[in-house]
């Protein structure tokens, strides 16, 4: 029963850090790039969905949030919408 809960659990963050990837494409430049982000961003959660123990499925999940914060670095260099380096000044 724990090896059940513990799949559940990491499924369940997966699918969070899954979401959060999604959401974080929001903010990059250009429609092309953010579609080519999420098919790479999906890709890459489908060739690991076979993995269920518990030690791989954690060290995905910290790899995919170091990821997730490169993501949002990288973006705000692109020219997203919450970037600081886009220029121009509200009136």
């Amino acid at each position: 029963m724990g090896n059940q809960r513990t799949q559940f659990v990491n499924r369940t963050k997966a699918l969070g850090l899954y979401r959060q990837f999604i959401r974080a494409t929001k903010s990059l430049g250009d429609a092309q790039t953010r579609w080519e982000t999420m098919a790479w961003i999906r890709n890459d959660f489908e060739r690991n969905r076979h993995v269920v123990e518990s030690e791989p499925c954690k060290t995905l999940l910290a790899l995919g949030h170091r990821q997730l914060k490169q993501l949002g670095s990288t973006s705000s260099l692109i020219g997203g919408e919450h970037s600081k380096f886009r220029g121009g000044r509200k009136a």
